[in-house]
């Protein structure tokens, strides 16, 4: 049980990542629930400032020059049988699909198929183009082409909260020489080559996505991305606030009329219901002998968030019957979005 919880927390990232665009060195496209192609770059035509400190490269065991014995690189035969469960059948551990149906093949990126397959109750990963760049393959046998790799992030999901994120940057380590210092820096030409409504929407994603990141733990490049999240934020609200502007979208700050006695009603549980106040009249006071608080009729105008309601609206809600004012009596609201500014 705890393993299918785990795996569909970890398809639940594939989602978010596989609708995100936009990344400066891999792109990524959704194929169902379960799978999601990854095409990395191979080599970056921008030089990348590398940093012995910042690169995610330290996270990983140190690669050889491409391409690797396929033993380092793959999952054999053997091992693929006992990890699939269905080895007394003479099955391993192959994708959906073979890697020949793949069409649209970039000779300048590498493709790869990320999936979390319930059969297998953990994800895998598979090289779906280019595969002599990466692995010396030992025949021109097709089903070789479809082992998955031996990766130390599939290797340890077991053990460790291993997220779709780390897979992805073991890919980019693998595949992209050099190695990028930020392997989910923001293309942020793609963004300014939208349309505004596009714009929004992916940058929207974009920021979502980075949020994510930074708050699933801590990574070697961690700091890059907060520097990317800064600028990506600023193009998201920079693109909404010109569909305002333009009239593309209406904002709706205010609940309507017909919303209004609803939310009053969620204002508190077994409250009377609630009274409507002239501008300037203070509600009645349950403690009769106590003075009211220091408060004047012009002070209740401004909501808790410094917001400005319209001076002509207050709303009271007295306490529950037979309350006495134990409870410190009713709720005063202002503005017609029902927010709490006082209590008697």
């Amino acid at each position: 049980m705890a393993d299918k919880k785990k795996l569909s927390s970890f398809l639940s990232d594939l989602l978010k990542i596989g609708c995100t665009k936009g990344f400066k060195y891999f792109a990524t496209h959704l194929r169902g629930r379960e799978e999601m192609i990854c095409s990395i770059i191979n080599e970056p035509t921008i030089p990348i400032l590398l940093s012995a400190t910042n690169s995610p490269a330290a996270s990983f065991a140190k690669l050889e020059s491409l391409p690797k014995d396929p033993d380092s690189m793959m999952i054999g035969q053997k091992q693929q049988r006992r990890l699939s469960g269905y080895g007394f059948i003479n099955v391993g551990l192959p994708p959906a699909s073979p890697s020949e149906s793949e069409e649209d093949v970039d000779e300048n990126s590498t493709m790869f198929l990320i999936a979390g397959y319930a059969r297998y109750n953990c994800p895998y990963v598979w090289v779906r183009s280019n595969h002599d760049r990466l692995v010396r393959l030992s025949s021109d046998d097709c089903a070789e082409k479809d082992y998955p790799l031996q990766l130390e992030t599939t290797s340890q999901w077991q053990e460790k909260d291993i997220k779709v994120w780390d897979i992805v940057t073991e890919l980019v380590h693998i595949c992209t020489s050099p190695c990028p210092p930020n392997p989910f820096a923001v293309d942020f030409d793609y963004f300014e080559a939208l349309h505004l409504p596009e714009r929004a929407l992916a940058s929207g994603a974009m920021t979502h996505f980075l949020q994510r990141l930074l708050a699933s733990g801590s990574h070697p490049y961690d700091k890059r991305v907060q520097s990317d999240l800064l600028k990506i934020s600023q193009v998201h609200f920079h693109a909404m606030l010109r569909l305002v502007q333009t009239g593309s979208i209406q904002p709706d700050l205010l609940p309507s009329e017909a919303e209004q006695p609803q939310q009053r009603r969620r204002s508190r549980p077994g409250s009377s219901p609630v009274k409507r106040l002239s501008a300037g009249q203070l509600p009645h006071s349950p403690l009769q002998s106590q003075p009211l608080p220091h408060h004047s009729a012009a002070s209740y105008s401004t909501c808790p968030d410094g917001q400005q309601p319209p001076a002509s609206q207050y709303y009271y809600s007295p306490p529950p019957a037979g309350d006495g004012g134990a409870s410190g009596g009713g709720q005063f609201y202002s503005g017609r979005r029902s927010e709490y500014a006082g209590m008697y």
